[in-house]
């Protein structure tokens, strides 16, 4: 996915969301604004519990923009939700009467990126670090 394609699902997600979600990984770069490169999904974490049909309608939501169920990662949960004190780790990036989300830290960002290890996490952790405070 290129980040004009990131965008339109992110702006998508951020009219039909409810609750409070946490981007995460590539896409997140993409929707702060501060990468170009491709990436093959979009990784969206829960902060409460959802339902089946929670993740459902969210890639109802992606596949009526064209892109394939399986662009929306939830796996991300598995690994983010065993980080001691994560809902510590969060910054606020968007905000409206039916949703919130979420990014995480730049100390949670690093954590989470070089558990995996690839040379893009390498890279999206320098991108991060150079443009991104805990503050925006």
């Amino acid at each position: 996915m290129e980040r004009k394609d990131i965008l339109v699902l992110y702006n998508e997600l951020k009219k039909s969301l409810r609750g409070e979600w946490i981007i995460l990984g590539g896409g997140l770069l993409h929707i702060l604004g501060i990468s170009e490169r491709e990436t093959i999904d979009l990784d969206l974490v829960p902060a409460g519990e959802v339902t089946n049909s929670d993740q459902l309608q969210i890639m109802d939501i992606a596949e009526k923009n064209g892109f394939p169920p399986e662009v929306i990662n939830f796996s991300a949960e598995f690994f983010f939700k065993k980080q001691h004190n994560w809902r510590n780790e969060l910054v606020l990036i968007f905000d409206n009467e039916n949703v919130k989300i979420y990014r995480p830290t730049a100390r949670l960002f690093r954590i989470l990126k070089e558990q995996r290890g690839t040379e893009t996490d390498f890279a999206d952790i320098k991108i991060f670090e150079k443009n991104v405070t805990d503050s925006n």
